[in-house]
């Protein structure tokens, strides 16, 4: 009962998630001072630079529109990523998944 079943293509569900380590769309860099592995730019704009390279269409979300308009001070922490194109994978790093609308 616990093994995943394969579907028609022959992968499992576990293969829908799409790690940007494991499918090599970007590499981390090592840090000198602590020898851990980490995302240059950040999470955020990784996500986005992978989104670009795999030619999917995106922009950035209204919140983050109107703070870098000067419209609102209110800094968006997480912003999510509208999709101009369909995109049903998963983009994650670490354990924190790329937000999408």
């Amino acid at each position: 009962m616990g093994e995943y079943l394969p579907n028609r293509k022959g992968f499992s569900p576990r293969a829908e998630k799409t790690t940007l380590i494991r499918r090599s769309i970007l590499k981390p860099k090592i840090s000198v001072i602590t020898g851990d592995r980490y995302l240059p730019g950040g999470f955020l704009a990784v996500c986005r630079e992978a989104l670009t390279r795999l030619g999917i269409a995106w922009h950035v979300s209204d919140a983050e529109l109107e703070y870098n308009l000067g419209k609102t001070q209110q800094v968006p922490a997480n912003p999510p990523t509208k999709l101009k194109t369909r995109f049903r994978h998963k983009l994650s790093y670490r354990g924190i998944e790329m937000r999408f609308e």
